[in-house]
């Protein structure tokens, strides 16, 4: 009798190797529990797409298994982010939600700022679990409805280097003249350097 085989990829739908772009730009950013993979889609390259956080299973830290899925999600017009979250099998479960929280805010943060990345979609945002990145996927999504660890994409501000980054003028001759006062000098904690919080304002 015949020997069963899986159908071929179908020419049109979501499924289909109808692609609009032809090939995808991957790079690895980071380092530790949260580095994260980007695939961007290219050739061509658009100014701005939709994102989906693809969140891997346990001891995944590498993309390679799942290549094939990433590759058909960037080549249909997405920006895939792929925290590892991970940095051995052995990583803590505490952990492992705040570490794909940060590599999420962090890719956010290159897309945006590197001139030569796809920009972000920030109304088109996807979450995409497979086995203990499915559950990772209902903590982050649970977190932002209590409205801890909300991943909110802001516009360009605050940039290293602009005027936003730097102390508002009235709070830094406050900090001055109390300095003088105290024969001190004051502490600034830079923003970004704690992955566990996004550092949108003082804490």
């Amino acid at each position: 009798g015949a020997v069963p085989s899986q159908p071929g990829q179908p020419k049109r739908g979501p499924g289909s190797s109808d692609y609009r772009y032809a090939e995808v730009k991957s790079a690895l950013h980071g380092k530790g529990e949260t580095q994260y993979w980007l695939f961007e889609p290219a050739s061509p390259v658009p100014k701005a797409a939709p994102v989906v956080v693809f969140l891997h299973g346990w001891g995944a830290g590498s993309p390679d298994p799942y290549l094939a899925w990433i590759e058909h999600i960037v080549k249909r017009g997405n920006i895939v982010v792929y925290p590892a979250y991970q940095s051995e099998f052995a990583t803590p479960v505490a952990r492992v939600t705040a570490n794909a929280i940060a590599a999420i805010v962090n890719a956010y943060a290159r897309l945006r700022s590197d001139a030569s990345a796809t920009k972000p979609d920030a109304q088109r945002l996807a979450l995409v679990g497979h086995s203990a990145g499915g559950v990772i996927c209902a903590n982050v999504a649970a977190l932002a409805r209590a409205g801890r660890h909300q991943l909110i994409v802001w516009p360009e501000h605050c940039l290293i280097g602009g005027w936003g980054h730097n102390v508002h003028a009235c709070v830094k001759a406050a900090l001055d003249a109390w300095a003088r006062a105290q024969r001190t000098q004051v502490e600034f904690v830079i923003k970004g350097t704690n992955p566990g919080t996004e550092h949108y304002s003082a804490v």
